[in-house]
């Protein structure tokens, strides 16, 4: 496996080897020291190529069923108290 340093002056990405973790490299580029950090272990889970750049995943959580429940409750009642001021309105306008 191999580890990701991106430089953050001149925007280089250095691959260096897993054993470096810890430690700091010199950029290729610029020359700036740079830190080698084990959360950038280059996987296809947290990294993807596109024309020869690494870039990120964004890991999105999948909700909870849970909070579906609740926003569908909660959007429920809502409709049902606007049915409920709408009826009464009207009852209201014909009583006058």
């Amino acid at each position: 496996m191999a580890i990701l340093a991106e430089c953050d002056i001149c925007g280089a990405q250095h691959r260096v080897k897993e054993a470096l973790a810890g430690s700091s490299i010199r950029c290729r580029e610029c020359g700036v020291t740079l830190g080698v950090w084990k959360s950038n272990l280059i996987t296809p889970d947290t990294f993807f190529e596109e024309a020869g750049i690494l870039h990120r995943r964004e890991l999105v959580p999948k909700p909870e069923k849970r909070s579906w429940i609740v926003a569908g409750l909660v959007s429920g009642l809502i409709v049902l108290f606007l049915a409920l001021v709408i009826w009464l309105f009207l009852v209201l306008v014909r009583l006058s």
